[in-house]
Parts: structure tokens; C-alpha cells; sequence
């Protein structure tokens, strides 16, 4: 048996049919907000890591999907370092300035891709797209966050009164 599959019948949660395979298994952590807080502003929150099954081929395919666009961005970063460089901008201006148009070369497309277009792309949902794994369904349900929140967003609010509705 290859190091890491289970024993058990567990099916990838993204592809639906590959067996999981425990050392691939993306780990997602959801907050729980236990009080709102004045001083300071914020709130109290409890964790829990959740392990979703995935199987190697899936895993290959989230990493595959994210890894080559850091080099990219640090190439078309160092590009533009130097043709903005040439002309009369010191080194931080000139630092600065490639480093946010790259981002919006590299950085914004990446995250439009992997937002809307990844699963058309590899045909199975992004990592972090877990709203449907049973036990994450539940945990939502109940008031949990997927994503830590802002203090001042209206999640925490959102997720207190969940929590007081299930409560009832």
C-alpha cells in the first residue's frame, strides 16, 4: 500500500472518485465567533482545522495550478525593475512602481483564474471551495466562518446570530 493511502473506502472530496490519500489532505481552518469585544475592537474567536479527503492527483493539480506564478511574478518584477530603472526614478520609486504593476499583471489574473475559472480549467473545484464537504456544510450552518473575519465586517454579526438562532 503506497505510504499515506487509507485503508478505509474515503473518496477524494474534488474529484469524487480517486481514493484519499492522508498526507494530501488540504487542512482548512474555520472560525467561530464567540463574543464581540469593545476593547479592543474586535472579537473572540475559537478555531477548528478541518481535513478534507483528496486524493495525490487532485493535490498535483491544486499545487501545479498556483506554484509557477510566483516565479512569474518575481521575473516580470525584476523586467520591470530594470526597464523603469533606465529613466530618472530612484530605487524606491522604482521598486515600488514594478512591484504594483506587476501585481496587476500577475496577481490580479491569477486570482480572477483561480476564483472563476479554475474548476473549467482542472475540472474539479478549487482548494478552498469546500462549502459542500459535509462536515464544513454543518459547521456554516451553525454560525462557523470559512475565512477569518474582518472585526468590522458583517460575518461576525452574521455568524453570532446564527449561533443564537441554532441555540433556540
Amino acid at each position: 500500500m503506497p505510504n499515506g493511502a487509507t485503508t478505509n473506502a474515503d473518496t477524494c472530496f474534488y474529484c469524487k472518485s480517486n481514493p484519499s490519500n492522508t498526507e494530501c489532505a488540504y487542512k482548512h481552518e474555520l472560525y467561530l465567533i464567540q463574543k464581540r469585544t469593545i476593547i479592543p475592537y474586535g472579537y473572540k474567536a475559537s478555531s477548528a482545522e478541518i481535513e478534507i479527503p483528496r486524493c495525490e492527483k487532485c493535490a498535483r493539480k491544486h499545487d501545479r495550478f498556483g506554484g509557477g506564478y510566483g516565479i512569474v511574478f518575481v521575473i516580470i518584477w525584476a523586467l520591470l525593475f530594470f526597464l523603469i530603472r533606465q529613466g530618472d526614478l530612484s530605487f524606491w520609486q522604482a521598486s515600488l512602481g514594478s512591484f504594483f504593476t506587476t501585481l496587476l499583471i500577475v496577481a490580479v489574473p491569477y486570482w480572477l483564474a483561480n476564483t472563476y475559472l479554475f474548476k473549467m480549467i482542472t475540472g474539479i473545484p478549487a482548494e478552498d471551495q469546500i462549502q459542500e464537504y459535509p462536515q464544513v456544510k454543518e459547521m456554516l450552518e451553525v454560525g462557523w466562518l470559512k475565512d477569518r473575519p474582518d472585526p468590522s465586517s458583517s460575518s461576525v454579526e452574521e455568524s453570532l446570530e446564527k449561533q443564537q438562532r441554532t441555540e433556540k
